[in-house]
């Protein structure tokens, strides 16, 4: 399998989660934690995507551990889609809540399970 497809696919894992990083300041899902604030939550959710830039820079020069990152970094984009889906059956609401980010959750996903399934691929083949 090329090479391409997988870094594609990191390229736009990466860019649906910042749209997912605007959404969840959009809906003020940095208030769910009684000491959280803007700087905190912008700090861990750089510290993600810097994670998912790395993955794709590994994977780009053609390190075999970048592919095991890029599993690490689907299965979170998974997760994040789960988390977000639960808390919309919870709370039937989006500002302030864990169903903060729904909607890009739900393209984050379905971006995880497809980049997870392509990194399987090339793993196995490799």
């Amino acid at each position: 399998m090329s090479l391409e497809p997988v870094a594609i696919s990191i390229l736009v894992l990466v860019f649906i989660q910042i749209l997912h990083i605007f959404e969840e300041i959009a809906m003020e899902a940095y208030t769910l934690i009684p000491k959280g604030s803007l700087s905190k939550y912008l700090l861990a959710a750089s510290g993600l995507v810097t994670l998912s830039m790395v993955t794709l820079l590994m994977i780009l020069f053609e390190l075999v551990v970048g592919y095991y990152f890029g599993l690490v970094v689907s299965v979170l984009a998974i997760g994040n889609f789960l988390i977000h889906t639960i808390g919309l059956i919870k709370n039937k609401k989006f500002k302030g809540t864990l169903a903060a980010g729904f909607f890009t959750g739900i393209l984050l996903g379905g971006m995880g399970v497809f980049t997870f399934i392509l990194l399987i691929q090339v793993i196995i083949t490799s």
